[in-house]
């Protein structure tokens, strides 16, 4: 039996566990930027620095406040912006929120599961066909 102390620390909450809010924050602040490749970290600078001087100069002229406090606010609106329409918000909220759960995932997995005891004696090449052609039925 392993050492309870030597376990990683699970990340995502877990049904009956509690909510993790620590996740919420490191999500905003990564947001998978060091999995991105040079170029994609490329245009996400851009994505999110071309948006920042907009905003500033509109807090700037419209609310008349300081340089600093306008960067500080365009950061924070176009970060969490970039963070909700990458569905990272979504993840998060997955794994933060012991009691939510996505339906999708369930009858993605039971589906899943029917198809491989239906297809579990068909040779490998006659299961890709099968499972091709069962996929172009429900798409028309």
């Amino acid at each position: 039996m392993s050492d309870p102390k030597n376990q990683p620390k699970k990340i995502k909450a877990v049904a009956g566990g509690q909510i993790k809010w620590i996740v919420t924050i490191k999500q905003w602040i990564h947001q998978g930027f060091t999995y991105l490749d040079k170029t994609e970290r490329f245009y996400r600078i851009i994505w999110e620095l071309i948006p920042i001087i907009i905003l500033s100069l509109v807090f700037i002229k419209l609310c008349n406040i300081s340089i600093i406090y306008s960067l500080i606010i365009a950061i924070i609106i176009t970060h969490t912006l970039n963070w909700i329409f990458n569905y990272n918000f979504w993840t998060c909220i997955d794994f933060t929120f012991p009691s939510v759960s996505n339906p999708g995932n369930k009858a993605t997995i039971e589906y899943l599961s029917q198809m491989q005891k239906k297809n579990g004696k068909i040779r490998c090449y006659h299961r890709m066909y099968v499972i091709w052609k069962h996929f172009k039925k429900s798409m028309a």
